[in-house]
């Protein structure tokens, strides 16, 4: 064969100069095609993109077209053998990769437009699913912002009221713990995990002389979130309440104050850190460099203290050593000037011996004076400096207790103000009942007694709570028999409060059961 139409299968692009529709080359299309193709000369040696140019030839030919392979196999060999080259037998069968290129893009003016079209879609697409994804986490952030303002709310109302009722049960007579106690077991019922009532009345106070008392709990203007509304309830819980003190501890009048004369730096923190919208863990970085300036302070004044005292006592010894020494001195002259009257054995030598012991015992005795004169001075003023931080200190809490005062004082009006209803004392209730038996159970004889005694005394009528007390004691299976007669006996004296109680009844009253009268033997 001479030419390449009288060897093989021509392509439409051969007949027609159309780009021919090749089958899709598949990993196993190009097995077979390589399977054949690997048999004619030269194979290996062709470049890339002659191959894959050659690999679609057969596949139009052998696939499309249905030439049986050793029939493509032997055509093409032919070419080759009669001195043509690969790229002329593509070039006629218009699959030479650059030619295939150009009639490609000929034919097909609008692919590449196409293409950046459809990428442009794909963008806009991808954008708009962006935004959807962005309108979700500000929807999550919206409702975890509300759950979280919620949350705060509520745990810093009841630390306001926890600690509202543990200082009215102190009032009460009741032990602190007690009240504790009682706040624990009610709230445990409805907490997820462990309640610690302390802590809790401790961050409400914390909100309370950090964000309340200095207005960063109030909006600015309408419309408009005050500070403290960005902090969470964790902020004050695990930091800013490391910064409040319990004063007074224990009694109705307990109340909380931050750390005392470093007043004005806690709040500065406060407002510096909500400003500037700090993490909790960032808060609480900057409270322990605070507590650790508050210790070295308290540290400094305590050397402070102790090297004042210590230069008090310097001052007095070396003042008494003096004196020692001129006591000495002086005793020492009157020795010499004894001598000396006694060996001369004159008047005029005795006397001036005399005057002399006079003058050094008026010396001693002005330098015994100046002794105890610098030792009062030095003691009024120790005293005078310990006055001065008493003064000092019951300055700072008469002032907290003013502001505590004033800012309850304020919300019951604003509450009264919005006719919300006050809460009044709570009256004894069947819980306070059982911490005070827990704490009869805990107290001596004596201390029992005397809660008893207050209960029954504490009241209006304190004749009826006796009596109405006895009535439930009679008979009352924890007593012993002994006692049950006294109070049978007492409740006979109660009854008959006008007219006397004569011997036998007191005797029928108190008379075991089931023992018969009592019978009177002759004296």
């Amino acid at each position: 064969m001479s030419d390449r139409t009288e060897c093989v299968h021509v392509p439409q692009a051969e007949t027609t100069g159309t780009v021919p529709t090749l089958p899709t080359m598949t990993p196993g299309l190009q097995a077979a095609a390589d399977s054949v193709l690997s048999r004619m000369p030269g194979w290996s040696e062709q470049s890339p993109a002659l191959q894959d140019a050659l690999r679609r030839d057969y596949s139009w030919a052998v696939v499309k077209e249905g030439l049986p392979e050793s029939e493509y196999l032997e055509g093409l060999v032919e070419w080759l053998e009669g001195g043509n080259s690969v790229e002329e037998y593509l070039a006629e069968s218009g699959l030479a990769p650059e030619q295939e290129q150009e009639e490609q893009a000929a034919e097909q003016p609008g692919v590449a437009q196409a293409a950046e079209e459809a990428a442009a879609t794909a963008e806009r697409e991808r954008e708009a699913a962006i935004d959807v994804a962005d309108k979700t986490l500000r929807e999550a952030v919206k409702a975890f912002r509300k759950g979280e303002k919620e949350y705060r709310v509520g745990l810093l109302e009841a630390g306001r009221l926890a600690g509202e009722y543990i200082c009215q049960r102190m009032a009460l007579g009741d032990a602190r713990k007690a009240a504790v106690d009682t706040v624990k077991g009610d709230l445990s019922r409805y907490a997820s995990s462990p309640v610690d009532v302390n802590r809790l009345v401790l961050t409400y106070h914390a909100y309370r002389l950090l964000a309340e008392e200095p207005g960063l709990a109030t909006q600015p203007a309408k419309g408009k979130p005050a500070p403290a509304d960005a902090v969470s309830y964790g902020h004050y819980r695990d930091a800013y309440a490391r910064l409040v003190e319990r004063t007074d501890k224990d009694t109705a009048t307990e109340r909380y104050i931050l750390l005392p004369g470093f007043e004005e730096q806690c709040k500065s923190l406060y407002a510096d850190s909500t400003a500037n919208g700090l993490s909790k863990d960032a808060v609480e970085v900057k409270v322990t460099g605070t507590l650790r300036n508050y210790a070295d302070k308290q540290a400094a004044e305590k050397q402070a203290a102790a090297a004042l005292a210590k230069r008090d006592a310097d001052e007095k010894r070396a003042v008494e050593l003096a004196a020692l020494k001129a006591a000495k001195e002086l005793e020492k002259q009157a020795e010499q000037l004894a001598t000396v009257a006694t060996e001369q054995g004159t008047d005029q030598a005795k006397d001036a011996a005399a005057q002399a012991l006079a003058a050094l015992q008026q010396q001693q005795a002005t330098a015994k004076a100046a002794s105890a004169a610098a030792t009062l001075a030095a003691q009024k003023a120790a005293q005078q400096l310990a006055e001065e931080r008493e003064a000092t200190k019951r300055q700072v809490e008469a002032e907290a207790r003013q502001k505590d005062k004033d800012a309850k004082r304020a919300e019951r009006e604003a509450r009264k103000a919005n006719g919300e209803a006050t809460v009044a004392p709570p009256t004894p209730t069947a819980n306070q009942g059982t911490n005070l038996l827990a704490s009869a159970r805990q107290g001596t004889v004596k201390d029992v007694a005397g809660m008893a005694v207050e209960l029954v005394t504490g009241g209006d009528e304190p004749d009826d709570v006796l009596h109405e007390l006895l009535r439930q004691l009679d008979g009352h299976k924890e007593l012993s028999k002994a006692s049950q007669r006294a109070v049978k006996a007492a409740l006979v004296v109660l009854a008959n409060r006008t007219p006397s109680v004569s011997p036998a009844q007191l005797a029928v009253a108190i008379a075991p059961p089931n023992n018969g009268p009592l019978v009177a033997t002759a004296s």
